[in-house]
């Protein structure tokens, strides 16, 4: 564990040169190999601001406070959502201007938005669930408001290239060789190249109704592929899963979710007290979805590599590597498959006890990027990190000031979605400044 001086930190948070925000002045705690490297350091700047208009012409929206998405396409797309005063939720896609000195908003585009009518009628009250592409697709779990035989529960839409969201799946819906019904009730989703869709959802069957996670190649309902249910069992154990939770995966088969599970009926009702639901993270490939491998669970699932019942946001690298945040009752962990990377028993650049992380999330070409926070008698610090396999490099922190000037950074909202970085290494995220205010924020490699 590093142990960092007065002197350190005052060289630590000065970082900043010429308004570059310089990466590598963090921690270099050793991990488990290299192979990728982490830029020298980032050029920051905000990109909208809340109280600033969004979208154009009749589709626009005053934004008053930022969702919990941002997202980076190539060609400098950039997609997030936000609410207005009165609620209202809009889903933005911005053309950004990356070749002069400072990035530059192209052109304006309202992808989603309350009260819009989709091409099948419904209207649209909200969307949860959602995820966008490296082409800038956008895949959207929609919630209308209309409340009728003909509109009502959620649907899975696809905008493709822009062209509006067409619907996937519905409440009512018969799907997989007619052998399910949708009964609307649509968990998370994940989109990759070539619209590969995966999401859960819940259906109903010939017998009872249950909770599946679907493959569709080219998001299309007309390959689905099943890939797990409720009622299935783990892999090499007792226990049957009960529902899934934030999954990711890859176009070429990757994937990983967060299960929840406990013994079978028969051995459960030889078991006294509750129902011994146990949450765990587990990855696998689609090709073959019932070899999967716990990666981390309970205390009484011996098979699984690490010991933790709490987990959030799977994020699967492009070399099929699974990074989570796990929890224990003693600590939380940053894990990269079976490695431990980082744990809260270690302490922050500035000597205080880490008290959280995010779940991270993975570059296209390897890295890793993650925020930790540390709650002090000064307030509550975020820490923006990459790490490359071998070292923990800071790149932006509570306190720093952005290459556009103005108040200073107090959070960091980072790694709410799963691609929060281009393939050119540049990174989009919100922040939260001293002077109350937010903004997407962009980052430029030098």
């Amino acid at each position: 564990m590093a142990d960092y001086s007065r002197r350190d930190f005052i060289r630590l948070s000065s970082c900043a040169l010429g308004g570059v925000i310089l990466a590598g002045c963090g921690s270099s705690n050793s991990g488990s190999g290299g192979g990728v490297s982490t830029p020298n350091g980032y050029y920051f700047y905000r990109l909208k601001t809340a109280g600033e208009q969004a979208g154009t012409g009749s589709r626009a929206l005053a934004v008053y406070e930022f969702g919990s998405s941002v997202h980076f396409s190539k060609d400098g797309i950039v997609t997030f959502d936000a609410l207005d005063v009165d609620g209202n939720q809009a889903l933005f896609q911005f053309d950004v201007d990356f070749s002069g000195s400072k990035p530059r908003i192209s052109q304006e585009l309202t992808a989603l938005l309350s009260g819009d009518i989709l091409a099948d009628g419904r209207v649209v009250k909200k969307f949860v669930a959602h995820d966008v592409n490296a082409d800038g697709n956008i895949a959207a779990v929609i919630q209308p408001s209309n409340n009728s035989e003909q509109h009502y529960g959620s649907g899975l839409y696809l905008n493709t290239a822009r062209s509006g969201f067409e619907r996937i799946l519905g409440v009512g819906d018969v799907f997989h060789n007619d052998r399910y019904e949708s009964t609307g009730i649509i968990g998370d989703v994940s989109l990759r190249d070539g619209n590969s869709l995966l999401f859960a959802a819940s259906h109903l069957t010939g017998s009872a109704p249950q909770s599946s996670i679907f493959h569709l190649p080219g998001g299309l309902l007309a390959n689905s592929n099943l890939v797990m249910s409720t009622g299935d069992y783990v892999n090499s154990s007792d226990e049957q899963f009960t529902g899934f939770g934030i999954l990711d995966h890859l176009a070429d088969g990757y994937f990983s979710v967060t299960a929840s599970h406990r013994l079978s009926d028969y051995l459960s009702a030889n078991q006294a007290g509750g129902d011994g639901s146990v949450n765990s993270l587990l990855s696998g490939h689609l090709a073959n979805p019932d070899d999967h491998l716990l990666l981390s669970a309970g205390e009484n699932m011996l098979n699984s590599i690490h010991t933790a019942s709490v987990h959030y946001g799977p994020r699967v690298a492009p070399d099929g590597t699974v990074y989570s945040k796990i929890a224990d009752p003693d600590r939380e962990s940053l894990i990269a498959d079976d490695v431990v990377i980082k744990t809260t028993d270690e302490v922050t650049f500035r000597g205080d006890k880490i008290d959280s992380f995010t779940p991270g999330c993975v570059s296209p070409d390897g890295v890793f990027y993650y925020s930790e926070y540390s709650d002090t008698r000064d307030g509550l610090y975020t820490d923006l990190y990459a790490y490359d396999g071998e070292n923990h490099r800071l790149i932006l922190s509570t306190g720093d000031t952005l290459s556009d000037g103005g108040s200073p950074v107090k959070h960091i909202l980072f790694s709410t979605t799963t691609n929060h970085i281009d393939a050119d290494g540049r990174l989009v995220f919100v922040c939260e400044f001293a002077d109350k205010s937010s903004a997407v924020v962009v980052g430029m490699p030098v």
